[in-house]
């Protein structure tokens, strides 16, 4: 069977205010991983990448992304990965 091509799974947000505590993010983050979980599953998909991105009121946009050894294929491992990755967005803005 031949390699499948890589795609994204992903899913985004805007919010209706500026927001900088870390826990509401993390809450945001939360519900954005359950999203494209459930359709990682759908699709019987796995990944080893987390990007986040963070577009600003004045369209500046930081993007990171973490690349683990172990295969991430729901929200509760996706879960680990956005701490460092928020911290490393908040200390480049």
């Amino acid at each position: 069977m031949a390699a499948e091509k890589r795609k994204s799974i992903g899913h985004s947000t805007t919010l209706p205010y500026d927001m900088d505590e870390e826990q509401n993010l993390l809450v945001v983050l939360r519900q954005l991983a359950e999203s494209v979980s459930a359709r990682m599953n759908e699709k019987r998909v796995v990944s080893r990448t987390v990007q986040l991105t963070i577009r600003y009121y004045d369209f500046q946009t930081i993007t990171r992304s973490q690349t683990g050894m172990d295969p991430l294929w729901d929200a509760i491992s996706d879960a680990r990965h956005p701490p460092p990755l928020l911290q490393s967005l908040a200390s480049a803005s």
